[in-house]
């Protein structure tokens, strides 16, 4: 008998040991989730591009009154010349008001006193000079993309050798700079210290490979991801005996190069490879 006890009392005292473990762990769980969803909304967040400035305007302020007594019932004070909105009276005197005066007609005085009259009317009281703080959103940094070693001067816009992709970095705050551009290049990632990055670029299919990029600010946040589809493949002929030549073709927003033919433009799709710029062709229909 002594010995069942005895193994009860163990198996009690195993099972709240195990339960203690167990709380303990989920506890230790619920914090380092808490813990990991605070870290990273905190790293997750840009600073907010944006500066506050002091502009001068005027202020103009409206009494609403009460005809009958007299009685001055609110301040409305608005930053424009003339009579307030009924939302700029709704906003500083309630719906009720705004709405009583929207429907108050015009007072005939017709040799009676300004009491007989009904409803409320408003009335310019002041006019001050003023200052305020107006929040102003700064331009983000964006990034351009241009080639070198190509300069798409000859008839048929043969490259003479496989040019560089350059994306340059554009900061449009004067006391911030681009501390990096980054991306991927057909999947493949890049990273590049400063504002201009150099890819080399490659032959790739007829329908061109994808190109993901954006640029990071010192203020602390990062340009729009912008893409483009970029397009080498060998023409078969080139600008000096012995060598090869190469069609190249870009497309993007952030293009500064030569512009596009009308169709790659429109279409946003590669007409066929050394296709004159003209690539929308006449056809004529005959029974």
């Amino acid at each position: 008998m002594l010995t069942i006890f005895a193994e009860h009392v163990m198996f009690v005292l195993r099972m709240q040991t195990l339960r203690r473990a167990v709380t303990v762990i989920g506890a230790a769980a619920l914090l380092f989730g808490a813990l990991a969803e605070i870290w990273g909304g905190a790293h997750a967040q840009s600073p907010a591009r944006q500066t506050v400035v002091i502009e001068p305007y005027t202020e103009y302020m409206w009494w609403l009154i009460r005809w009958s007594t007299n009685e001055i019932l609110c301040s409305i004070p608005v930053d424009h010349e003339g009579p307030p909105t009924i939302e700029e009276v709704s906003k500083a005197c309630g719906a009720e008001l705004a709405t009583e005066w929207w429907n108050t007609p015009p007072c005939k005085l017709n040799n009676k006193p300004a009491s007989r009259c009904e409803g409320v009317y408003v009335y310019l009281a002041t006019i001050t000079p003023k200052e305020r703080e107006v929040v102003v959103q700064l331009p983000k940094p964006t990034v351009w993309l241009t080639l070198e070693g190509c300069p798409q001067t000859t008839p048929d816009e043969v490259c003479p050798s496989l040019p560089i992709l350059a994306l340059t970095g554009e900061e449009p705050l004067p006391d911030q700079s681009i501390v990096a551009v980054q991306g991927t290049y057909d999947g493949e990632p890049f990273y590049c210290p400063g504002n201009v990055c150099r890819l080399q670029m490659r032959a790739t299919p007829l329908l061109g490979v994808t190109v993901e990029f954006w640029a990071d600010s010192s203020y602390g946040d990062s340009s729009e991801h912008y893409f483009a589809q970029v397009r080498a493949i060998e023409s078969g002929v080139s600008p000096v005996p012995g060598g090869s030549g190469w069609y190249v073709d870009v497309i993007s927003s952030q293009w500064l190069g030569k512009p596009l033919t009308s169709c790659a433009r429109i279409w946003e799709a590669f007409p066929p490879a050394g296709t004159p710029p003209g690539c929308l062709l006449r056809i004529t229909l005959s029974c």
